[in-house]
């Protein structure tokens, strides 16, 4: 009855100690794991890193600043001509323009008119595939 008992708190012990070992090494892996995704998405960044700050001083510049306050205090007349060309030119062109939008609208209603019947088409050709394919599931059933 000893030896069995030994026998048992011996086996109960080494599975705990496996246990913590395979825990230990577990956390190492996942570490090492860890830091070479860590390094690697680093590495990335810092190759592209140029171009990401380039976009993200014109992102934020685009979103908190007015028109006007993009361009240096030397530079803001290029704006007042921008700004002056740009209306000069809206202006000559609208009626045309408004043609141009209207065909557009015209064009983007009928494509999703027939888009709209495709889908009705494909639902009801869809309900009969499937009405089909539950009659032969009915019939090999009874056989």
């Amino acid at each position: 009855m000893a030896d069995k008992a030994f026998s048992m708190d011996f086996s109960h012990l080494m599975g705990l100690v496996l246990w913590g070992i395979y825990q230990i090494i577990i956390y190492v892996l996942m570490m090492n794991l860890l830091i070479a995704v860590m390094n690697t998405s680093y590495s990335e960044l810092w190759q592209n890193i140029q171009v990401e700050w380039k976009y993200n001083k014109s992102y934020f510049q685009a979103e908190f600043l007015d028109p006007l306050e993009i361009f240096p205090v030397p530079f803001r007349w290029t704006y007042y001509i921008a700004k002056f060309v740009y209306k000069n030119k809206a202006s000559s062109g609208r009626h045309a323009n408004k043609q141009d939008h209207m065909k557009y609208y015209k064009l983007l209603r009928r494509l999703i008119i027939d888009m709209r019947e495709e889908k009705c088409i494909n639902m009801k050709n869809n309900d009969l595939k499937q009405d089909i394919i539950n009659e032969l599931k009915k019939i090999t059933n009874l056989k």
